[in-house]
């Protein structure tokens, strides 16, 4: 049972940034800050990609540890 604090801790970053992103989807798509001008959205659109390449490598890390044998 040594994973589960490991993973539980995962499971709460990856809910986390899966709030940011949304957040940051909503904030493009309602353009909720008002005019948003091409640099301030490309800006965004990073900001998104950066945090859905750390969601990907957290989801694989609980993956990896949920696969591990129980010893």
């Amino acid at each position: 049972m040594g994973a589960e604090p490991d993973q539980l801790e995962l499971d709460q970053k990856i809910a986390d940034l899966e709030a940011q992103v949304q957040g940051l989807r909503s904030r493009i798509g309602e353009r909720a800050d008002g005019p948003t001008d091409a640099a301030e959205a490309s800006l965004l659109l990073t900001e998104i990609a950066e945090q859905e390449a750390i969601l990907a490598a957290l989801t694989a890390r609980r993956d990896e540890i949920k696969e591990r044998p129980v010893r």
